[in-house]
């Protein structure tokens, strides 16, 4: 039985955005508890303002962290992103906001209220960062142009005329060979000098 490769396993569930959101999620939920646990202590500020300050620093650095790392869109315009994510947080604020205040007017904790709000909006974040705030337009994608050169035809009378020889003094001559003869039409320039070739008069 061939060994199970575990590095080539973890590489290929890593390459999906979502192990790599959630990941950040973790790591951006710890950060929203520590910075709501110290302005909740350290501040007489009361709880709409604590959890309001945490939830929008925390949703900055998501934003970075997200657009960098979970779902690979820093080679995109960040104006449009930042466009569609701004009505994206404001739902979600509100949503947070609303679950921590109910949790709270029903006997639950600060921080467990905020626990079980974030909770429940994983999902929902998942969804609207991926297919929504980082979504890639296919219609702008550059599409590799192939260049195409056209040679136009040779004319069938350009090319008789080139060949067919020309009568000039009593000798046939190519119309390459005669400069004083026009290419096409087969009549002497009316510049050129067609003395020398001209016979006797």
């Amino acid at each position: 039985m061939p060994p199970v490769d575990h590095r080539r396993r973890l590489a290929v569930v890593w390459d999906h955005p979502f192990p790599r959101f959630a990941a950040l999620a973790a790591v951006g939920f710890a950060f929203d508890l520590t910075t709501l646990t110290l302005l909740n202590r350290y501040t007489p500020l009361p709880s709409p303002v604590t959890v309001t300050l945490a939830f929008w620093a925390t949703y900055t650095l998501n934003f970075a962290l997200n657009r960098h790392l979970a779902f690979r869109a820093n080679g995109h315009a960040v104006g449009p992103q930042l466009a569609r994510f701004v009505p994206q947080v404001l739902g979600d604020y509100l949503l947070t906001l609303i679950a921590v205040l109910a949790l709270q007017a029903i006997g639950l904790p600060l921080i467990a209220a905020r626990i079980v709000a974030g909770a429940t909006n994983l999902v929902f974040n998942y969804v609207l960062y991926r297919w929504w705030t980082f979504r890639r337009n296919t219609a702008s994608t550059t599409r590799p142009r192939l260049s195409v050169v056209v040679r136009r035809p040779l004319r069938q009378h350009e090319d008789q005329a080139s060949h067919v020889p020309a009568q000039v003094g009593g000798r046939a001559v190519t119309r390459h060979q005669n400069p004083a003869v026009h290419p096409v039409r087969g009549h002497p320039h009316p510049w050129a000098d067609t003395r020398d070739s001209e016979g006797p008069q």
